[in-house]
């Protein structure tokens, strides 16, 4: 019967989507039956406003955490674009409801998200009062930069209550004399989750370029036996893509192998067979 939850955090970041579930589970379920602490070696992006529900968090000491501009992937020919407008004043209210959540002062995180000039006080009992501007003693963070916070400043400015690279010296800052780990059949088999997925999108990304070879050899086929023997295995590595989605739901969603990708994909063959029977 733990009482202790540590989750330890080594992300350069991931989906947006993904944030607020986080987040619901970690303070609306985790936090009522649970001493729930954020343990980070690395938590960028959206893998810091996901540690940022937890309000006792530790670092390694070559952790790092911030940087947590929202990004369109592969807006603007290719590259990646930093959201604005509408979708950023969602994120933005996003991050100051989790900030609040872990109770901490929603300046830290806006910082982390936009350019904004970031300063701090700290008075003789060791508290932070924030500024947005430079009227602090302390410049945490320039108007031309995203912050992104080491161990030492992390502490230095409450972020962080103290620095471990051990579970040995976690505990031991956490106050806790006596401890016995439990739980690591499912971490095990979170990180056999994780090697899968990793494994499928790798298959994946294969995989569809063997569909658009079959296709486009398809379309050049000189009769319709050669036609079909290419459309055919089209429908084959569909069905692999199929069996792939199984295994790893989420890359339904973020590779876009959706319901409807597969209806498209099927009719792209039926018109294939058409045309040459045509």
């Amino acid at each position: 019967k733990p009482d202790v939850i540590v989750l330890v955090v080594d992300s350069g970041g991931g989906a947006l989507v993904e944030v607020q579930p986080l987040s619901d589970l970690i303070h609306e379920e985790l936090k009522k039956d649970y001493r729930v602490v954020g343990w980070i070696k690395s938590a960028i992006s959206a893998a810091s406003l996901t540690i940022f529900n937890c309000e006792e968090i530790y670092m390694m000491r070559e952790g790092n955490v911030g940087g947590t501009v929202a990004f369109i992937p592969g807006a603007g020919g290719g590259g990646n674009k930093a959201i604005d407008g509408a979708d950023l004043e969602q994120v933005l209210a996003a991050g100051e409801e989790i900030s609040k959540r872990g109770n901490r002062n929603p300046l830290i995180m806006r910082a982390m998200q936009q350019f904004m000039v970031l300063s701090a006080d700290i008075d003789e009992n060791g508290q932070v009062i924030w500024y947005e501007g430079d009227q602090g003693k302390y410049l945490v963070n320039p108007e031309d930069r995203i912050l992104t916070l080491n161990s030492i400043d992390a502490e230095k400015f409450g972020i962080s209550k103290g620095t471990a690279d051990t579970k040995a010296e976690l505990v031991r800052l956490m106050g806790i004399k006596e401890w016995v780990e439990v739980g690591q059949k499912a971490d095990e088999d979170q990180r056999a989750f994780r090697d899968n997925v990793r494994k499928v999108r790798a298959r994946i990304g294969t995989i569809q370029a063997e569909y658009t070879l079959a296709v486009g050899a398809a379309g050049s086929a000189q009769n319709e036996k050669e036609r079909g023997r290419y459309v055919g295995r089209a429908r084959s590595i569909l069905g692999e893509l199929r069996s792939l989605v199984r295994r790893a739901p989420s890359v339904e969603l973020y590779m876009g192998l959706t319901k409807e990708f597969f209806e498209d994909r099927e009719e792209e063959l039926r018109k294939l067979l058409a045309g040459q029977r045509n």
